[in-house]
């Protein structure tokens, strides 16, 4: 299984001190990689925060902070690009993997650029949209449910195996959810992540704290059960 910690926009009230904070704590918890998100001003023009979200805007420069800081503690660090230039700058940075979200499965130009280079890159897709995402090529594609936060009533994890799915994106703050995901036969989850007891942060309804992840790491990450799951996979 491989695990992203999705760190998101939790780190911009504190900085990119607080960034690297998450990063060196995803990495002792067990996580295979950090996930940040590369956005515009317009983007969160909209979003009742958005002066402070604005303030998590990542440039080139920021961005390969992130990168040669993971990279000097081994850990793999990457962003979401909500625009095509982000795509140029992550490339450039020599980051290896990709990740496109769920309301960006039509933007072509975004697509398109990102196939384009070749490299591991992950889909979210909501189940509605499925029909049109299973044509993305080799993309993996993880199931979500677009809601923040997303009740487990919503979660509906047995279209993973039914559809053949890769994993699973996660917006439930419930940490039962992770075992629930590798037992439907997740092979790569992403999480929204906090640190423990940062009441502050912007995406705490949707995330779940790193010492709740490591505990679910630290058990093995349910492999038995993934395998089972994996077995039974169309």
């Amino acid at each position: 299984m491989f695990f992203i910690a999705e760190i998101g926009c939790n780190w911009i009230d504190g900085g990119l001190e607080k960034a690297k904070r998450m990063i060196k704590a995803a990495k002792d918890a067990g996580c295979d990689a950090a996930k940040f998100q590369m956005y515009q001003a317009h983007h969160v023009e909209q979003h009742p925060k958005s002066e402070l979200l604005k303030k998590g805007i990542l440039t080139k420069e920021t961005m390969k902070e992130l990168v040669d800081y993971g990279n000097s503690i081994d850990m793999t660090v990457f962003a979401t690009p909500f625009y095509p230039e982000a795509v140029d700058i992550l490339h450039e940075l020599g980051v290896e993997l990709f990740k496109i979200r769920h309301t960006d499965i039509k933007s072509k130009e975004l697509i398109d650029k990102v196939k384009a280079l070749k490299k591991a890159t992950i889909i979210s897709v909501d189940v509605k949209a499925l029909d049109f995402v299973l044509d993305v090529g080799d993309f993996k594609i993880l199931y979500c449910v677009g809601k923040y936060p997303a009740k487990r009533e919503d979660i509906d994890l047995g279209v993973i195996m039914q559809f053949g799915l890769d994993g699973y994106s996660n917006h439930c703050p419930d940490p039962a959810i992770l075992m629930d995901a590798v037992k439907a036969g997740a092979e790569i989850i992403e999480t929204h992540v906090m640190l423990d007891g940062d009441d502050g942060c912007l995406e705490k309804g949707w995330s779940i704290p790193l010492s709740k992840v490591k505990e679910f790491l630290a058990d093995g990450g349910g492999q038995e059960e993934g395998m089972n799951a994996a077995r039974d996979k169309p």
